[in-house]
């Protein structure tokens, strides 16, 4: 199965193996983002809204972070900790959706239990994230502090504590 989000219409379609298409959610604000939850749930940022939505088994959407600016690449861990790139934790400045300026981007963590914090700072235009053996993969275009640089993927180590090791 895969799901398509389609940030011009405000959809999620999904795909199933025999081809057959359906669109799983509507009327969404700018969906970028796309990953599953160990039980199976769709999880959406959505852009232009400043959140991220989880979609349930009976199609209700659960709001499960606020009040970002820009939220864009999804990764979810094993345990649950949503992973979730932004441009930042407040929507102080109102943006154009597709504004890929040189600010900043960050990698917030959302760990059952424990309130959204920063995982990683000082990113350059976030293009992806993945998640896997205890290692967070930030696709970007290096850090803030080092050179602009395209196809860098950093791998950041999750401690034992939830916090991020040294990026390489």
């Amino acid at each position: 199965v895969v799901f398509v989000a389609d940030h011009h219409a405000g959809t999620v379609t999904r795909i199933a193996p025999d081809h057959s298409q359906r669109t799983i959610a509507t009327r969404l604000k700018r969906p970028i983002g796309l990953a599953l939850d160990p039980d199976g749930r769709l999880v959406i940022a959505e852009e232009r809204a400043g959140r991220v939505v989880r979609l349930e088994a009976d199609g209700a959407r659960t709001a499960i972070v606020t009040g970002m600016r820009q939220p864009r690449w999804l990764a979810v861990g094993d345990d649950g900790t949503v992973f979730i790139s932004a441009r930042h934790l407040t929507q102080d400045r109102d943006l154009e959706p597709d504004d890929e300026a040189d600010e900043p981007e960050m990698i917030l963590a959302l760990s059952p239990g424990r309130p959204l914090r920063v995982f990683a700072d000082g990113l350059r235009q976030v293009q992806g994230l993945a998640v896997g053996e205890g290692v967070l993969y930030a696709a970007t275009r290096g850090r803030r502090s080092g050179e602009h640089v395209d196809g860098v993927v950093l791998q950041i180590p999750i401690l034992a504590d939830g916090r991020a090791g040294p990026l390489s």
